[in-house]
């Protein structure tokens, strides 16, 4: 709403350069920006429980970034010149591959001994989720995504 109204300012208060449709632009900009993030993660929280949501929000961030992938614009698809984010599409198999990799996170964990029991929610599961989805966004999803996304 925040980009339509900068629109109105635009057109009867001043223009482009008026510091009302700079601001009001801006921040409908930077809200946009939260969407994919936020999807991704909360699809992961769905499915994986809390654990999930920071690879979400991470794996999300990801395919909102250009250069986000192996080679920044995923070198070895030079001959489709894929130039873009992998975008909402990368967001949305970005939440469901963190959820589903902390189900798994949380079955291969389950038979440690009750002396680490403490130690994943706060270290094992943070820190392998991150891992995993950031390997599996970098070098699978976004360039596969970005190519989709053009």
């Amino acid at each position: 709403i925040l980009m339509a109204i900068s629109f109105i300012v635009e057109q009867y208060m001043g223009g482009a350069k008026s510091p009302a449709f700079i601001f009001l632009n801006n921040a409908g900009n930077m809200a946009f920006a939260f969407m994919v993030p936020v999807l991704a993660a909360y699809i992961a929280e769905a499915i994986g429980d809390r654990p999930a949501l920071m690879p979400g929000f991470v794996g999300g961030f990801m395919a909102t970034v250009y250069g986000g992938s192996f080679g920044g614009a995923y070198t070895a698809n030079v001959m489709a010149d894929a130039k873009s984010a992998a975008g909402f599409l990368g967001g949305i198999a970005a939440g469901f591959i963190a959820g589903y990799l902390m189900v798994g996170l949380k079955k291969l964990c389950a038979h440690l001994p009750k002396s680490v029991e403490g130690m994943k929610p706060m270290l094992i599961y943070p820190v392998l989720g991150l891992l995993f989805i950031a390997l599996i966004m970098y070098f699978i999803i976004n360039p596969i995504f970005s190519t989709i996304n053009i």
